[in-house]
């Protein structure tokens, strides 16, 4: 009988499915909560579980990601993402601001807009952006949606990057902007000017398994693949898919704890500056009476500073092709667990 001990304060899962090359894997999972005191961390009383698949906030094809799944064979480098809103200062509504995410390697800005629209003769004018308070961080919100229709109004091109935003849906190819609203969600270094310009969606949130450039990574699942792969991945998958940020929060190694992280403007009660914790987390699996250590590795960081936590996920995995059934037990122990009070 598999027994599973836990030993640490975190929530921990296993499952068991083929790793890339098609070998039967025992994988590890460890979902650690920290709770955000201003910008102090602790250990929180109510651990968040392992997501077990992409939680949605509405209709999958048209919402984005709340929450992503972390049942996966482990990626290459850690994910950093954040979900929550832009704050204005309470009580002093803004027309624009920004907000800055950075931790470690990588650092993101996005500049909020109020809502806007195209106006003017030409429908190349912006109107001024009316001033908010609290200004929701979400994809529905950023460059995307429908590019292009055509004269009976029907979509005809959209956006792969983001399908769910706000698009100028011309139409046909380089005629007017139809939809008068602009996004609210911009690359400060890449603003819009103009109806035809195509900028990269800007936000700190999950991309969408369908949306690119994760789609492109997923292989090829083609006849060849049917008759001599499957039900196992395409040789050509790339793990790049497994990343779940967006671009410029991909770190390109795993984080280890201890860095620095830096918030502005996502936060009610202020900046945000602390450092992630280092968690030293042991896992075993101890099979036929023998004990395999598993070494595991950041797979995400999520930032929530509407909730005032931090929740790091960790992936580890054993190959045991064909002695699944032997496996006795696995064990997850904290080593040490290092949370850094100092302001980073």
């Amino acid at each position: 009988m598999l027994v599973i001990r836990n030993d640490t304060p975190f929530e921990p899962m296993i499952a068991v499915f083929p790793d890339i090359e098609g070998v039967d894997t025992v994988h590890a999972f460890v979902q650690a909560t920290f709770a955000l005191h201003g910008s102090k961390l602790d250990v929180a009383e109510q651990q968040v579980p392992v997501p077990l698949a992409d939680e949605y906030r509405g209709t999958p094809a048209r919402s984005s990601i709340l929450r992503a799944g972390e049942l996966h064979i482990g990626k290459s480098s850690t994910d950093v993402v954040m979900v929550g809103d832009a704050w204005a200062t309470p009580g002093y509504p803004v027309a624009e601001m920004d907000v800055e995410l950075a931790v470690g390697p990588v650092r993101k800005f996005v500049r909020v807009f109020g809502d806007r629209e195209w106006h003017g003769i030409s429908g190349h004018g912006i109107s001024h952006p009316v001033p908010f308070e609290r200004m929701p961080l979400v994809y529905e919100r950023a460059f995307g949606g429908i590019l292009e229709i055509d004269r009976e109004g029907k979509p005809t091109r959209i956006d792969g990057r983001n399908p769910i935003g706000v698009g100028p849906a011309r139409l046909g190819h380089g005629g007017e902007a139809t939809l008068r609203r602009l996004p609210n969600l911009e690359d400060p270094f890449h603003l819009i000017q103009s109806p035809s310009d195509e900028p990269v969606p800007a936000c700190f949130g999950f991309v969408a398994p369908s949306w690119e450039p994760r789609r492109f990574f997923a292989g090829t699942y083609d006849e060849a693949w049917v008759t001599t792969r499957a039900p196992f991945l395409p040789h050509d998958f790339d793990y790049r898919f497994l990343n779940v940020a967006p671009p410029g929060l991909v770190c390109r190694t795993f984080l280890e704890g201890g860095e620095s992280v830096h918030v502005r403007g996502a936060s009610p009660t202020g900046p945000i500056h602390a450092r992630l914790p280092r968690c030293e987390i042991d896992v075993s699996v101890r099979i036929s009476r023998k004990t395999h250590p598993v070494q595991m590795r950041m797979q995400t960081v999520l930032i929530e500073p509407n909730e005032n936590r931090i929740g790091l996920s960790f992936h580890g995995a054993f190959r045991c092709d064909k002695r699944v059934l032997e496996v006795e037990e696995i064990r997850f122990a904290m080593r040490a667990i290092d949370i850094d009070t100092r302001a980073a």
